[in-house]
C-alpha cells in the first residue's frame, strides 16, 4: 500500500513521472527502498534522474505536496538538457517552485553524477558528487562536494574541473540562490567565491 501511494502521489508533487523497478518496505526503519528509480519530467521523453537505489522515509502527504523525513540516493545520474527547453514552449513556472511542494528533512546523495547540456554544444559534467540538503517549506540549505568533472565551452574547448565544494541556500518563494561558498579548480586555476 505504501509503495503504491508513493507511486500515485509523488508524480503530482514533483510534476514528473516516476518509475521504480522494485519497491521494498523496511518496517524496522519505517523506510521505503526504491531500486532502479527513474524520474522523467512531464512532457519529456528522457529521464532527468536515474538512480540505482533510493531510501525514502515518508513523513506525510499533504494537499499538492509530499514531506519526507529522509531521502538517501545512491549513484544517481542527473541529466539536465537546457537545449530542449529553448526549442519548445517556455514554462512560466520556475523549477524552484517544485521546492514548495516537496519537504525533505534530510537529503543525501552518494557518488552522484550531473550533466548539464546547454546551447551551442556547451556543457558541464560533475562526477563523484556527495550532497547534503535540508528542504523546508521555502528554504533549502545545500552542501555539495564533487571529485572531478569538466566544462565544455565550445567546439574542442574542454577544461577539466578538480575538486569542487559549494554551500548555498535556495529560497523558492523569492526564487533566489544565496551562495555562501564556492571553490573549484579549473585547469590549474583555483576559483573561490564567498
Amino acid at each position: 500500500y505504501v509503495c503504491a501511494q508513493v507511486r500515485l502521489r509523488m508524480p503530482e508533487a514533483i510534476d514528473a513521472q516516476i518509475e521504480i523497478g522494485q519497491c521494498r518496505i523496511d518496517p524496522l526503519l519505517a523506510r521505503i527502498e526504491a531500486i532502479d528509480l527513474r524520474v522523467t519530467p512531464n512532457g519529456s521523453e528522457s529521464p532527468i534522474l536515474v538512480a540505482d537505489l533510493a531510501r525514502i522515509s515518508l513523513l506525510g502527504l499533504y494537499w499538492g505536496g509530499i514531506a519526507f523525513d529522509e531521502i538517501s540516493v545512491v549513484r544517481p545520474r542527473v541529466t539536465i538538457d537546457l537545449k530542449a527547453s529553448t526549442t519548445g514552449p517556455v514554462s512560466a513556472e520556475c523549477w524552484l517552485s517544485a521546492l514548495a511542494r516537496v519537504r525533505v528533512a534530510d537529503l543525501e546523495v552518494t557518488d552522484g553524477w550531473l550533466r548539464i547540456n546547454a546551447v551551442d554544444g556547451r556543457a558541464l559534467q560533475i562526477e563523484g558528487i556527495e550532497f547534503q540538503s535540508s528542504i523546508k517549506r521555502r528554504l533549502a540549505d545545500l552542501t555539495l562536494r564533487a571529485r572531478s568533472g569538466f566544462v565544455v565551452s565550445g567546439v574542442d574547448q574542454v577544461q577539466n574541473l578538480g575538486r569542487t565544494n559549494m554551500e548555498a541556500t535556495v529560497d523558492s518563494a523569492a526564487r533566489t540562490i544565496d551562495l555562501q561558498r564556492f571553490e573549484t579548480n579549473l585547469e590549474r586555476v583555483a576559483v573561490t567565491l564567498s
